[in-house]
């Protein structure tokens, strides 16, 4: 969330941010599952408690996508929002 990683540099949302990006037009997007990507994976319960304490800093709104929809669904969404 607030530095990423050399394979994608300046992408994390602090970093857009700091970059002029407003933290209300940006959204995480992750793969809803370890087979949907070879790299990215996030456990859903744990994106959620990180979007949660990140909410509201500099504007970020704690938004959130799955691709792969899916394999995501509406377990995914909970698991999510129940962090």
């Amino acid at each position: 969330m607030e530095k990423s990683n050399s394979n994608v540099p300046g992408t994390s949302v602090m970093e857009l941010i700091k970059a002029g990006i407003p933290g209300g037009k940006i959204v995480v997007g992750k793969p809803a599952s370890r087979k949907d990507a070879s790299n990215g994976f996030f456990d859903a319960k744990a994106l959620g408690k990180c979007l949660k304490k990140y909410r509201g800093k500099k504007g970020f709104r704690g938004s959130a996508m799955a691709w792969q929809w899916a394999n995501a669904g509406k377990k995914w969404v909970q698991a999510v929002l129940k962090a």
